[in-house]
């Protein structure tokens, strides 16, 4: 079995950062530029074309941008798509305080938000929604976490 990781296309984040060369304006659930869009589309048109055989399994963050993106590929391969809650960005979903530098946890797309953008999303029993409550992650708790997430 070949394992395929996929980063999501550009979100508003990522555009902003690219921009300015700053975290000003960033929000704690960015969704996908236009680019982004375009980028989710052509990954599932390539990857549907055979472009690195076939594809059995979808998992995705249950960050909007990543769900957003796997809507694309769930789509052009007709798979559904099942979230994996310990994949999530470094520290979570957050605010941060350009000021001060203070990162707080911030409320993430609910469910139906989700499956809005990926209507075939499949959620783990007892996840809780909204999937995040925080609170930030703080460098050690990554790691782990991350181990979690391969195993």
């Amino acid at each position: 079995m070949r394992l395929l990781l996929i980063r999501h296309g550009e979100s508003a984040n990522n555009a902003a950062y690219a921009a300015t060369g700053l975290r000003t304006g960033r929000v704690a659930e960015p969704e996908l530029t236009a680019v982004g869009h375009r980028q989710a589309a052509a990954l599932g048109e390539a990857l549907a074309g055979g472009a690195v055989g076939p594809v059995e399994v979808l998992l995705t963050s249950p960050m909007l941008r990543a769900v957003q993106t796997a809507g694309y590929l769930a789509r052009a391969l007709s798979r559904p798509v099942t979230v994996c809650p310990q994949a999530y960005e470094s520290g979570g979903v957050y605010d941060l305080d350009h000021d001060s530098g203070v990162r707080t946890a911030a409320p993430c797309a609910s469910f139906a938000q989700l499956r809005a953008h990926c209507p075939d999303l499949h959620f783990p029993p007892g996840l809780a929604d909204p999937w995040w409550s925080g609170p930030h992650e703080t460098p050690p708790q990554r790691l782990p976490r991350a181990r979690r997430v391969l195993a």
